[in-house]
């Protein structure tokens, strides 16, 4: 009885305490890895961003509508990309 009631204490402390401090733990070992993840990921999506303005200017030129999801994805993609170069920029001066 009294080791069910240990047993049970001790799971929820494992589960409020050492889960969420191992976590971070995680993450510091880990954070070389995630940046450099990120920063390829941010490089994809300014290729893919590229590759659509192009496809876009081509349109305006031959006097086609441009889709307004296609316009709020570039946008999208602007301010993603800015926030993505102000947090590496803050890494950096850190």
């Amino acid at each position: 009885m009294a080791l069910d009631c240990v047993l049970s204490i001790g799971g929820k402390l494992a589960e409020y305490l050492i889960d969420p401090i191992g976590r971070q733990f995680g993450y510091l070992i880990y954070y070389n890895t995630n940046l450099q993840s990120l920063r390829n990921q941010v490089k994809m999506l300014e290729e893919r961003r590229d590759s659509v303005q192009l496809l876009v200017s081509e349109a305006n030129r031959n006097g086609e509508l441009i889709r307004h999801e296609v316009e709020g994805w570039l946008a999208r993609v602007d301010v993603a990309n800015r926030e993505a170069n102000n947090q590496q920029n803050y890494i950096y001066e850190e």
